[in-house]
């Protein structure tokens, strides 16, 4: 049905009726996502962030250690935030097919697997994998969005 519109008496512009075009019956409740969830998923994102970024200030070194030079402290510092960024979506896709929490745990024990891999990683290409990994494991930021608009 088309909006009813109401011209009031001396104004230019016409205004909707939106009485006239509510729906026939209420809408639904949405569903209220709790404060031990929404610590919960602050704790996860929180993790994820730190578990890639505290390494930072340490990439100098470890590349020097593997004797490497600038350039790789820059690939070392990027590969795994363009791993969260490919991931990321992938991540909310498979969120939405199989469930929220199976992929926070798939990715948080991820997480937690590749930062050992990293403490004990013997070459500078096997840190490269381990950091790729830990950013792929490490896009829940969209699968946590996805849970607190659900």
């Amino acid at each position: 049905a088309a909006p009813v519109l109401i011209r009031p008496a001396g104004g230019p512009r016409p205004q909707r009726n939106w009485a006239a075009s509510a729906p026939a019956r209420p809408l639904p409740a949405m569903a209220r996502v709790g404060r031990l969830a929404i610590w919960t998923l602050y704790m996860i994102v929180f993790v994820d962030f730190l578990q890639l970024s505290f390494v930072f200030p340490l990439l100098p070194g470890i590349v020097e250690g593997f004797g490497q030079g600038a350039t790789q402290v820059g690939i070392l510092g990027s590969v795994a935030a363009a791993g969260e960024a490919i991931a990321a979506p992938y991540l909310g896709m498979l969120a939405d097919r199989i469930g929220r929490k199976p992929v926070f745990i798939v990715a948080m024990a991820g997480c937690a697997v590749s930062s050992v891999v990293i403490g004990y990683a013997q070459s500078y290409y096997f840190l490269v994998v381990a950091r790729l990994v830990g950013g792929i494991c490490g896009g829940t930021a969209s699968v946590a969005a996805s849970y607190i608009a659900d």
